[in-house]
């Protein structure tokens, strides 16, 4: 039978891996965000703390983006935004 300190360490451990994941792919589809607004000509900072900044060039409309490209740049917002939630 485990000590109750072995399963609490084991359940610890467990969690911070599984935010390390949930981290690892925000900050891929960060990158893809970054890198698909990049191929139409938004050049935004680099970083997770400019993940606003993407979404305010993805809403203005004096940007020259396509309803398209809008449409898939909002669906990463939106997963981006569901893995804000998993790592908090």
């Amino acid at each position: 039978m485990p000590r109750p300190a072995m399963v609490w360490l084991q359940t610890m451990r467990g969690q911070f891996r599984t935010r390390q994941m949930f981290i690892g792919q925000r900050t891929q589809t960060i990158n893809a965000l970054r890198g698909h607004l990049a191929e139409h000509g938004v050049i935004p900072p680099k970083g997770a703390i400019h993940v606003k900044r993407l979404a305010d060039a993805v809403a203005d409309e004096a940007i020259d983006l396509s309803e398209g490209v809008r449409e898939l740049d909002r669906v990463y917002l939106e997963q981006i935004e569901g893995l804000n939630v998993q790592t908090t």
